[in-house]
């Protein structure tokens, strides 16, 4: 059950049981009254006309007991002597008997005061103190019977004391039961709330104290439950935002190192051969002319870094314009090698395309498509394993992408490299003597331009022997027009 529902039962039962209770209490209340109005209260009659007419009613009572036309344990006497607290007393010529009732109320003053008068039906009162005498004739004797009461108020106020019982009995049973449901359903509730904020806050402190691990178990199915899975959401989030931060401090780490590296080569260079123009050593034109060519070529290997990392940066800010479109991809490809052909061939790698069917079609920016293609060719230029080497790009169209493979047969990478192929300033040699090789730059500037392109690019082993490195970008349509082109 959850709390919502939880709520409403509980607010019902907060309604349902004191009602109940006081309903039971208002009927023991009516009891006790109905008791005290048909049994009396046992404490005396209202007044002497009363007592006289009662006593009549036990003398009649006691005269045919006398006659034994009925028992002597008759509840009927019993019952009118006991609920009006009166005292029976039988005497035979001159000896007691019988007697019934309350003792106490014996009043032998009453007695003497009754003996000295004559006549039969005799009533005497004496400060609410009340006796009756009569004499009853038979044949074996004269019967002597008396009866003592008091005359007063107490049936009234029996009944208002009954009736103000009642109403502190009913009061109290209110109370009570409000406070007892109240209590009960209130800890249950609390418990039911507490519990699940305690696991809440236990959370925040731990996430807090940096336990990113630190997830909440919560089983019941109540409102608390979808808070304590997005904390766990939002935990995991946590978690990997602080793992990327630190991958990228790592990162940013090692591009300032690498960038430090890269460029404190070819200024050393510089410096030295400057130093020789200064000092001299360059003696004659051609050596001269050498020192300046080399000055030259590291001034083009510190431009050609500086403006990788520019563009790296813009890439990494989302800076850099991008125009996508839906265009052949099998065109696309096929005029990046009537461009570049000539070039590589002279670096020693032939690039092999079959052809393919030029309806297959990717949403891609041309520029971005390009430099990704340059910077993989690259690449296999630098590291091939024989004097000539060879690219071969195979695209094959998926349900909903389009994949490019650039497979080459050079000297290619351990399995636990292909991942870290696109960190930046990462190359296979780990001593990083040949920065003049590239700036390292190269497969994490595609990585971000696949991603501008809403593609996917990953490296793995060729089937030629050397490197594969493969793109996956999003499936055209002929005549789309990208929603999104500019970007």
């Amino acid at each position: 059950m959850n709390i919502r529902k939880k709520l409403i039962v509980s607010n019902l039962m907060m309604i349902i049981i004191p009602v109940i209770a006081s309903a039971v209490a208002g009927l023991c209340a009516i009891g006790i009254i109905w008791h005290v109005m048909h049994h009396g209260s046992g404490v005396g009659v209202d007044d002497a006309e009363d007592f006289s007419l009662l006593s009549r009613i036990a003398a009649s009572y006691v005269s045919d007991v006398l006659k034994k036309e009925i028992s002597p344990h008759t509840s009927a006497l019993s019952e009118l002597i006991d609920a009006n607290t009166m005292y029976l007393l039988i005497s035979r010529n001159g000896r007691e008997i019988y007697s019934y009732g309350t003792r106490e109320m014996r009043d032998s003053i009453l007695m003497d005061a009754a003996s000295s008068i004559p006549g039969n039906d005799i009533i005497i009162s004496e400060g609410g103190r009340n006796m009756y005498r009569t004499i009853i004739t038979l044949e074996d004797g004269n019967y002597e019977v008396i009866l003592f009461a008091t005359t007063n108020e107490m049936e009234t106020k029996a009944f208002r004391m009954a009736a103000r019982t009642a109403w502190i009995i009913l009061i109290l049973t209110i109370v009570i039961s409000v406070s007892l449901t109240n209590h009960f359903i209130s800890k249950s509730l609390f418990r039911r709330i507490v519990t699940p904020l305690d696991k809440l806050a236990k959370g925040a402190s731990e996430l807090g104290e940096g336990n990113l691990d630190y997830r909440i178990t919560y089983s019941r199915d109540d409102e608390f439950r979808p808070i304590c899975l997005l904390f766990n959401k939002m935990a995991e989030k946590l978690k990997e935002l602080v793992e990327r931060t630190r991958s990228d401090d790592e990162s940013r780490k090692e591009l300032i190192a690498g960038i430090s590296h890269d460029l404190r080569s070819p200024l050393t260079s510089i410096q030295a051969y400057v130093e020789g123009l200064e000092d001299g050593v360059a003696s004659t034109p051609e050596m001269r002319k050498r020192y300046l060519s080399v000055i030259n070529s590291k001034v083009r290997d510190i431009d050609s870094l500086v403006s990788d990392l520019f563009l790296f940066s813009k890439l990494d800010l989302n800076d850099y314009p991008v125009e996508l479109e839906t265009a052949s991809i099998g065109n696309a490809i096929e005029a990046f090698i009537s461009q570049h052909n000539a070039e590589y061939e002279q670096r020693g790698l032939s690039i092999n395309f079959p052809l393919v069917d030029s309806g297959i079609e990717a949403v891609f920016d041309r520029t971005l498509l390009a430099r990704v293609m340059q910077n993989i060719a690259d690449n296999s230029a630098k590291y091939k394993s024989n004097e000539h080497g060879n690219l071969y790009i195979d695209v094959k169209e998926g349900k909903d992408h389009v994949t490019i493979a650039f497979s080459d047969d050079g000297r290619g990478v351990d399995d636990d490299e292909y991942e870290r192929l696109f960190d930046v300033f990462y190359r296979s040699d780990g001593a990083r003597k040949r920065p003049s090789d590239g700036s390292g730059l190269g497969l994490a500037i595609s990585r971000k331009m696949v991603s501008r392109m809403n593609g996917r690019i990953r490296a793995e082993k060729s089937v030629y022997g050397g490197l594969a490195i493969v793109m996956d970008l999003e499936k055209g349509e002929k005549d789309e027009k990208h929603p999104d082109n500019r970007r």
